[in-house]
């Protein structure tokens, strides 16, 4: 899977493997497929904070270095 530029981290949720890139959130289920990917998050770095309630919280970076804006996206479906 092409995630563009770069990925940040991996988390797991549950079953699903979540990876951050470098503008969005990749969400990959328990046999490899993908389930979802988010919009655009950021365009150098998507940090994921806190996995909660069926909601992933985190900020990503849209004017570095140092601009990072938070996000909370559906673990289920990555929309806001």
């Amino acid at each position: 899977m092409d995630c563009g530029f770069y990925f940040g981290s991996f988390k797991i949720a549950d079953t699903d493997l979540l990876i951050a890139t470098a503008s969005q959130i990749l969400c990959f289920g328990p046999n490899g497929e993908m389930k979802w990917a988010s919009a655009q998050l950021g365009i150098d770095g998507v940090l994921i904070e806190d996995l909660k309630n069926g909601v992933i919280s985190g900020t990503g970076e849209w004017d570095p270095p140092g601009g990072w804006k938070p996000f909370r996206i559906s673990i289920e479906t990555g929309q806001p």
